[in-house]
């Protein structure tokens, strides 16, 4: 038997739990895209608790981040997954016996707080048990869960919120099979090497409560502005402030405590700011890119959310195919700067793609799909080889929180990307529709124009009107997320070669050796 054979069969073997983990986690998350118009008029949950649905679980998903990946460099990093797992399918639970918004909104803030622990420890459990030149091949399958998840889940949500027994509620239940088989394979298969010493330093429970605070808030005004209140208002003004007395107040506990929730030192070394500002440019674009291509062919062209869910098959196709094949090229070569900045590019230019070929209510769908496809590739690469860039670098005392902090970035930069681009969007869209509809006799404008429309509910006129404004948004949306991938291309430029290990290292250098 071939041993290299032999060892990467071992892996698969040990790390399958922690995958099928990725698959469900991302399955019922994006189970919700097509359920929700379903799920809130049966709970009679009005607009206004449709915005908190979705923003607790971002909320409590970014703030979660940080807190679980400095768990990890003080607890047994297993327990701690198998305890995320649990929390997540305790809120499946909670979110599929609801009976009111609100424990729907529970449930979801359950699950939020499972899925940042899962994000977190995964990857530091790969970091623990791989050698940093095999984590891309490894980190490939875990990106190709995540892909197989994204398109599975609105086409899966879209069926079973339409089954006839359980409804809704199945989208919730569904999953929890497929859940309790991936926490055994995790209790039985995966093999985490424990700590050297018990001797653990305490928690830092006042820094992990204030930046938990300080993130807390900032995602909850931008989650909530623009809708329950003003962008600017008393109500912002005092949020904005109560974030950064919080984050202020981070700052200095943490410069005065010998055992810090996050040293302060990992974000003031180059590597670990320019990797964090790439991640927070992708994160927003990863989050963004499907949110806004699901609107431009449901409300620009008029599909159906399952067939929206098939048209989005390029993106992801180009997701799974750079997440597995670049993965093994990085363990080929044990290089990764410039797959970074090739990926970096790569999704430029698809950003850009699909700001040319997104207008236009019935355009050719082969460049559309093209630049679909070559946005994937980019994403890719970039959403977990990142990471592997940072555990490398990273003293081995901070793997946790180096890696926690990567992510948390990239979670803050989708919830920003989700606010003020939708934002955005919204006004773009309000712009074209107001012009469009001069041109429209008033009977047959329709009633709102600031309501998201019922296409099949507008004239033939209006309904012209209102696709071309939706498709003319997406444009705008794409090209500034184009420009902003521009600066992800900058930052990472700045970051120097590594030649990564091919043996799992008991310590890594100082920060300081790798900032030149």
């Amino acid at each position: 038997m071939d041993v290299q054979l032999e060892n990467h069969r071992a892996i698969v073997r040990s790390i399958s739990g922690l995958l099928l983990g990725t698959l469900v986690a991302t399955l019922s998350t994006n189970i919700l895209a097509t359920a929700l118009p379903r799920i809130l008029p049966a709970l009679h949950v009005s607009v206004s608790g449709y915005t908190w649905v979705v923003a607790v679980y971002v909320l409590l998903l970014t703030v979660s981040v940080p807190a679980w990946g400095r768990l990890t460099d003080l607890f047994d990093k297993k327990r701690l997954l198998e305890t995320a797992f649990c929390i997540y399918m305790a809120g499946s639970i909670v979110a599929g016996c609801a009976t009111s918004g609100w424990l729907l909104v529970a449930g979801r803030g359950m699950q939020g707080i499972g899925t940042g622990g899962l994000a977190a420890i995964s990857q530091i459990v790969l970091a623990a048990i791989l050698p940093p030149r095999q984590r891309g091949r490894y980190n490939g399958y875990s990106g190709a869960m995540f892909a197989i998840g994204t398109v599975s889940g609105p086409l899966v949500g879209g069926a079973l919120a339409s089954t006839p027994v359980l409804g809704w509620r199945a989208c919730f239940f569904a999953p929890l099979p497929f859940g309790l088989l991936a926490l055994y394979m995790i209790h039985r298969n995966l093999k985490v090497p424990r700590a050297e010493t018990t001797d653990r330093p305490p928690i830092d429970l006042k820094g992990l409560t204030l930046i938990v605070l300080a993130g807390g808030l900032l995602v909850g005004w931008l989650s909530l502005a623009g809708v329950e209140f003003r962008w600017v208002s008393a109500t912002s003004a005092v949020l904005l402030l109560a974030a950064a007395v919080a984050a202020a107040g981070f700052a200095y506990v943490e410069t005065r405590t010998a055992h810090p929730a996050i040293r302060l030192n990992l974000m003031a070394s180059r590597p670990v700011a320019l990797a964090s500002g790439a991640s927070f440019i992708c994160g927003a674009i990863a989050f963004d890119a499907p949110l806004f291509l699901a609107q431009l062919f449901q409300l620009g062209r008029g599909h159906t959310p399952f067939e929206s869910g098939l048209y989005t098959l390029p993106m992801i196709a180009g997701i799974f195919t750079a997440s597995w094949g670049i993965g093994r090229l990085i363990t080929a070569t044990g290089r990764l700067r410039w797959f970074l900045l090739g990926g970096a590019l790569i999704q430029t230019i698809g950003m850009l793609g699909l700001s040319a070929f997104g207008g236009g209510l019935h355009g050719a769908f082969f460049p559309l799909a093209a630049a679909m496809f070559t946005l994937g590739v980019g994403i890719g690469i970039l959403q977990q080889n990142v990471v592997i860039y940072i555990q490398s670098v990273v003293p081995r005392r901070d793997l946790g929180s180096g890696t926690a902090v990567l992510q948390f970035w990239r979670f803050l930069g989708g919830a920003v990307g989700v606010s003020a681009l939708g934002a955005f969007s919204a006004s773009r869209v309000a712009s074209h529709v107001a012009s469009g509809l001069t041109a429209v006799p008033p009977a047959l404008r329709p009633k709102s124009d600031s309501a998201v429309p019922d296409l099949a509910d507008l004239s033939a006129p209006a309904r012209h009107v209102v696709q071309s404004a939706y498709a003319s948004s997406f444009q705008d949306v794409c090209l500034v997320l184009g420009l902003m991938s521009l600066l992800a291309i900058l930052a990472l430029s700045g970051l120097r070669e590594i030649v990564l290990s091919n043996t799992i290292q008991t310590a890594a250098p100082p920060l300081e050796e790798v900032v030149e």
